[in-house]
């Protein structure tokens, strides 16, 4: 049993905290019956342990209640092996994964409107509301939306070398790369020159080297699928049609 002080120097929390949640009915101190004083067993330092761990993760006071009811053991199922801690160590492990899983997939819809509007060139609301609404979808696998593309026009083969694509919304550095070729070939469009094109053509083919391991075929029925798709509802979002044109122009106008 602790008092209210023992626990103050035990838990560095104040005495004001402790009298609001035992005002709040979130954690009940024992008063003891010969003194009148208050008390607080290893059942209130478990669950003040838990009160403190669960605002660290950004629950308010009104969540955190449920879920002490939900997982605390009462007094009389209190076990003296330990039980009890592990099997609320394991309820936060399991709600920090949720919260990591769920920052995750914030950060991944972060990078998509961001990257979209790189590509782009520009803020369109279109394209970010469009991203946005793809990226709400519940289909997210470790905190990314996975690509996918028709099975009839691509082989078994072709597919799984299609699914390590960079994805919008990824950290993937290939994708950095190209949205700074993306930059840097809207300012040779503005002025073009031959030595400029040849060099950004070759940057071009090597990036795109990279990303279809040097399957020229995949490459073709890839971006033939891009183009294929009709403004309104684009496969790839915020992609500036006009601008991979002019890469595909180059990319033939000065093969390796």
């Amino acid at each position: 049993m602790f008092s209210i002080g023992e626990l103050i120097q035990k838990i560095n929390i104040s005495r004001r905290t402790l009298h609001y949640y035992d005002e709040i009915g979130l954690l009940k101190p024992t008063v003891s019956k010969h003194n009148g004083y208050r008390y607080y067993n290893e059942t209130a330092l478990l669950k003040l342990q838990t009160i403190l761990s669960l605002k660290s993760m950004g629950l308010s006071l009104e969540e955190i209640k449920p879920f002490l009811d939900n997982k605390i053991m009462n007094d009389s199922e209190q076990k003296d092996n330990g039980m009890s801690w592990i099997s609320l160590l394991d309820a936060q492990l399991e709600y920090a994964d949720k919260q990591i899983e769920e920052l995750r997939r914030k950060q991944f819809i972060l990078r998509g409107v961001q990257q979209t509007i790189k590509m782009a060139g520009s803020f369109n609301e279109h394209h970010v509301l469009d991203v946005m609404k793809r990226m709400e979808s519940p289909a997210f696998v470790a905190g990314e939306i996975p690509a996918t593309f028709p099975a009839d026009l691509f082989s078994e083969s072709e597919l799984t070398q299609l699914q390590s694509l960079p994805l919008i919304g990824s950290d993937d550095t290939r994708l950095h790369e190209a949205l700074q070729l993306l930059e840097e070939t809207r300012v040779v469009m503005e002025a073009p020159q031959s030595f400029h094109e040849q060099e950004l053509a070759k940057k071009w083919q090597l990036c795109f080297a990279s990303w279809f391991n040097g399957n020229v075929e995949l490459q073709r029925k890839y971006f033939s699928l891009i183009d294929s798709a009709s403004p309104e509802e684009p496969i790839v979002s915020g992609l500036d049609h006009k601008l991979i044109q002019y890469v595909n122009q180059l990319t033939e106008r000065y093969p390796q």
